[in-house]
Formats: C-alpha cells, sequence, structure tokens
C-alpha cells in the first residue's frame, strides 16, 4: 500500500511534468485556449480528438477552390442548418421591422435582392453594381449623418458613389438596429442546438474574417471595403484564409482576425439568416466599417498545413 507523502514533500513527478511541460507540444489546447476559441464546439471537439501527448500538430481546414463551404468536421457538431430552416420566419420579421420605420416595400425588395443575388456572386456584382452602390451610399450618408467625425476614417477603399442611396440616414439605423436586435434573439435560439448552451452569451460569440496578406494586420483595424464578409463559423475563414490573390500568392501569409460579436453587432448589414434566398453555407455577416477605433491583437500563429495567424479585436 502506498503511503501517503508528508506534508510539504514535494511530489517529484509533478515537477518534474511542469518543468518540462512546453505548450508547443499541446497545439490543440492552445488553439481551444485561445480568445476566440474558448467556447467553440469545434475547438473543443479539435482538442478531444488531438490534444493527446505527443501529437503536435492541429490540423485546419483544407482548402477548397470556389464557392467556400463549411467544412465537415465543423458540419458534424454545429446545426447550421437551423438558419435554413428559420430563414422564411426572419425574413420576414425583418420585413415587418422596417417596414414599421418607415421603409417601402420596393427598397426592402431591392435590398433582399441585392444580397440573395449579388452578394454571393462575383467580386465585381459585390462591389460595383448598382444595388450595392446604393447600400454603400446608404452607409457613408449614414455614418456623415451619425458618426461625422469617425466617417471613412477605418476602411482602406472608399467607393467612388454618384448613385443615390436606397435608404436614408435614419432607415440605414433601422437596418442596422433590426439586424442587431434580431441576430441576438436567433443567437440565442441557435444556441440550444449546440452540445454546450450552458451559460450562452452573446459575448462568447466570436465572427471571423479569413484573409491571405502580403503584410501583417496592423495594431489598429481598418476594413478594406464598406461591406465585409465575417462568418460565425471557424472552418470557412480557414478556407479563405487560404485563398491568395495574384498579389500574395507567393509572399502572402494566411490570417484570420476574430471579432466578439457586440464589437460588430451594430454595423450589420446583413446576416445569410434573416434574407430569404441568401446562402446560409457559410453562416455569413455583412459588415459596415467601424466608426470607432479598434485595437487588433496578435494571438500567435496555430495549425499545421496551414499555418494560420490568429488576431482579434482587443
Amino acid at each position: 500500500m502506498t503511503q501517503p507523502k508528508p506534508v510539504g514533500e514535494e511530489d517529484d513527478s509533478y515537477e518534474a511534468f511542469l518543468r518540462s511541460f512546453d505548450p508547443n507540444d499541446y497545439p490543440a489546447l492552445m488553439f481551444a485556449s485561445s480568445e476566440p476559441y474558448v467556447h467553440d464546439p469545434l475547438a473543443l471537439e479539435r482538442l478531444i480528438r488531438h490534444g493527446s501527448i505527443g501529437d503536435a500538430t492541429l490540423a485546419r481546414d483544407m482548402y477548397r477552390p470556389g464557392t467556400k463551404h463549411v467544412g465537415p468536421e465543423e458540419v458534424e457538431i454545429t446545426n447550421l442548418e437551423f438558419f435554413r430552416i428559420t430563414q422564411t420566419q426572419n425574413s420576414t420579421e425583418l420585413r415587418a421591422r422596417l417596414r414599421s420605420a418607415g421603409i417601402s416595400s420596393a427598397r426592402i425588395d431591392r435590398y433582399m435582392e441585392a444580397f440573395a443575388t449579388l452578394w454571393v456572386g462575383t467580386r465585381s456584382q459585390r462591389l460595383h453594381s448598382p444595388q450595392m452602390l446604393e447600400v454603400m451610399a446608404s452607409i457613408v450618408q449614414h455614418d456623415l449623418a451619425f458618426h461625422r467625425g469617425a466617417a471613412g476614417r477605418h476602411v482602406v477603399n472608399k467607393p467612388y458613389v454618384e448613385t443615390s442611396p436606397l435608404f436614408s440616414p435614419e432607415q440605414m439605423a433601422a437596418v442596422f438596429q433590426a439586424n442587431s436586435d434580431m441576430l441576438e434573439t436567433a443567437l440565442y435560439a441557435y444556441s440550444k442546438h449546440l452540445p454546450e448552451s450552458d451559460g450562452w452569451s452573446i459575448n462568447r460569440v466570436y465572427a471571423r474574417r479569413g484573409m491571405h496578406r502580403v503584410t501583417d494586420i496592423p495594431p489598429v483595424w481598418s476594413e478594406q471595403q464598406y461591406l465585409n464578409s465575417y462568418s460565425l463559423t471557424v472552418t470557412v475563414p480557414e478556407q479563405f484564409a487560404q485563398t491568395y490573390t495574384s498579389a500574395s500568392r507567393r509572399a502572402g501569409t494566411p490570417m484570420i482576425v476574430s471579432a466578439c460579436l457586440p464589437s460588430i453587432q451594430g454595423r450589420i448589414v446583413a446576416f445569410a439568416g434573416f434574407v430569404e434566398g441568401m446562402s446560409v453555407d457559410q453562416a455569413e455577416l455583412v459588415v459596415a466599417p467601424p466608426v470607432r477605433e479598434i485595437a487588433v491583437r496578435h494571438l500567435g500563429t496555430h495549425g499545421s498545413d496551414p499555418a494560420i495567424k490568429e488576431y482579434v479585436y482587443d
């Protein structure tokens, strides 16, 4: 029978473990304990599968050409079908909220059609079609009306907008508010379909944006465009982080920036789950640039083949 150690006597084996412990030997643990992933079911699943001693790799989702979809690993443990099932109901509610704000049915139809058809089309359609330019002009006018000092300060490419805005500044404010309010309710309902829903809070939800960049992300965040794509998933941004352009093909690095949802909640222009006919395969949020300074913090590089630099809104 093993005798208990006297009080104060050190457990040599545990002390030896602590002395030899190297976090780099536990990449799945380091990933799952990083700020944007600590409550994510996929990060937990990766930890369970790959967190054993001696497993020194952490696989990220593989690149797939063409339209990006949630990776099979994430499909198994999430229930994104929830947003497809509830899309018609939520789209009807969003229409009702916008109509109550004084926006005509014709303008709501144009907004819905733009995100259901053009946003998922080509880059030119997303950035240069008349309907999208009308939405961008609405954001510009909204920001000039309500955030004049910060309007356009945190976006790289400012649209050359001659098109009349689709919405007045007050109507654009109603679009932001409706999406913000509905998203919190919808995500709470969605959380009930996840493996771990106890203690759910919107402060635990992160949206992510994957990029393949030549330069590191600067310490103060700026969006590239007036309309920017974020995903509530992990694997879709991992795929986009590996999608290079002609400029970044040889010298670029995969990167993901994560935003705690409340930090962008008031700037959501559209959510796939609220626009009937818009693909929910990426659980996509379309976000306007910030109207306040947002610091970005580097969290290190996680994974192998590929390794991805991770950043988070501070």
